[in-house]
């Protein structure tokens, strides 16, 4: 009789959706109590001309530690595998996102700021690993959709519709105290992560023989795959030239849409408030639209890109540049036609829901085409890439400042002011679906011989991981 496969995969589907979600929750507080702090920074005799550059400096600690460590967290990942990692990352973000509600002064808020940003550093890397030992590639787009795209949404939309009710309501208007919860909850999933999860089915006790072979058995890389440590250079050095293409061009198209994306997170309550008049709670309620959109978005990514895998007995190539060049390319153009609302607040912001669907369709592209080019190394690989982001959203973030319309004379500027803004948002849209017409999934980072081994240049050091 045939052995029935267990289930634990779906147990560690959750698991790791948990740890994608807390991970947004906990970042997205910073912006809801910005004005809070504003009064903590009045008690420590900071000027109030200073606070508006305080809460700046304080931003920028946590980006400085979140992109300085993400190549270094990539390899541990590669050489230690995600379990330890991520529940290790979950602690110390945790402890650091609860010392800012504990802050004596702007000394350890900066510490808590950098504590936060070195704890998620490799966070994402980690899930792409997760999910590239524990789902078979059919199954991986789904699976990478869930508990990147989604999960993070999901936390994004949770965090600014739930957050300042749970503070009115059942911590007595205390920021400090609703802090100090949701770090408790995320200690609490991090014991709950450790207990249930393991670096790969082979080593979890309640994963029998069928589900190993259910896993690996599909995808014939998979044992293969096992973590490496490898240095940058070496990597560089010995990817081939297909492989290195893929991973630029997949980094481009990260580029392109972190830009793009930081609207929604960054300006799109400044613009409703200012432009529409709105209050901050109606402006964080149509602010919080869009990430509806993105959890969709990541659900039907993950299964169209399943759908074409299987439809295509197995090969990446075009699914990945199918839904990748028209999620972002649909985006763009639903961007342009919300132009033609941009008077009406709520019909603007379901525009950008709609738009966002479509955005984060190809942003579980983008993680499953990292998953498949990867081979042994994929956290290192998804930690450069990440890290290329993060280097273009700073970029982005400058352009933005000098475009957006200012406040002048006491009078806000009106919606059409913000024209520039957008385009610059629907530009970097079409860049990134034509960049995603480029990249060959097919062909992995590292060439294969004839045997599926990962081939590198002769001197090339790579040693294999004694915890897989």
């Amino acid at each position: 009789m045939t052995e029935t496969p267990t289930n634990v995969r779906r147990k560690v589907l959750w698991l790791g959706f948990g740890v994608s979600w807390m991970l947004y929750v906990h970042r997205y507080v910073f912006a809801l109590i910005k004005t809070d702090l504003k009064e903590e920074f009045a008690k420590f005799g900071i000027p109030e001309a200073d606070h508006n550059e305080v809460l700046g400096f304080l931003a920028a600690g946590f980006s400085a530690a979140y992109g300085l460590f993400q190549i270094p967290a990539g390899m541990v990942i590669d050489y230690f595998g995600a379990h330890l990692f991520l529940t290790g990352s979950m602690v110390v973000w945790s402890l650091g996102f609860g010392l800012l509600a504990l802050a004596p002064s702007t000394g350890v808020m900066y510490a808590s700021r950098y504590t936060l940003g070195l704890g998620q550093s490799g966070v994402l890397a980690g899930i792409g690993r997760l999910t590239k030992v524990w789902f078979p590639a059919e199954s991986r787009s789904s699976a990478q959709g869930l508990m990147g795209v989604t999960a993070s949404r999901s936390g994004a939309f949770c965090c600014y519709i739930f957050f300042p009710l749970a503070m009115l309501y059942l911590f007595a208007d205390s920021w400090q105290t609703s802090v100090l919860a949701l770090s408790s909850l995320g200690l609490v999933w991090a014991v709950l992560f450790f207990r249930y999860v393991k670096n790969s089915p082979g080593k979890h006790p309640q994963c029998n023989q069928a589900e190993v072979t259910l896993i690996q058995g599909v995808d014939v890389a998979a044992p293969a795959a096992s973590s490496k440590r490898m240095r940058v250079v070496t990597l560089l050095r010995s990817a081939s030239g297909w492989g290195l293409v893929n991973a630029i061009v997949i980094a481009l198209a990260a580029s392109f849409s972190t830009v793009a994306d930081a609207f929604y997170s960054s300006w799109m309550p400044q613009f409703l408030e200012e432009s529409h008049g709105l209050e901050k709670q109606l402006a964080g309620l149509y602010s919080a639209l869009p990430f509806i959109g993105g959890m969709a978005g990541g659900i039907l990514g993950g299964l169209l890109g399943d759908k074409l895998v299987k439809r295509n007995q197995g090969s990446t190539t075009w699914a990945r540049r199918i839904t990748g060049a028209l999620g972002k390319g649909s985006a763009a153009i639903l961007i342009c036609a919300s132009l033609l609302v941009i008077e009406h607040p709520l019909a603007f912001a379901l525009m950008l829901c709609v738009a966002k669907i479509g955005a984060d369709i190809s942003l579980a592209t983008r993680w499953a085409a990292i998953t498949d080019i990867g081979g042994p190394v994929i956290a290192t690989l998804f930690a450069l890439i990440n890290a290329a982001a993060i280097g273009a959203g700073a970029i982005g973030s400058i352009i933005y400042g000098k475009i957006v319309p200012d406040v002048k004379g006491g009078v806000a500027p009106v919606p059409t002011d913000w024209y520039p803004v957008l385009f610059v948002v629907i530009g970097m849209y079409v860049l990134c679906s034509l960049t995603w017409l480029v990249p060959d999934t097919a062909r992995p980072l590292f060439a294969q011989t004839s045997d599926s081994k990962y081939r590198s240049k002769p001197n090339a050091a790579i040693r294999t991981s004694p915890y897989d």
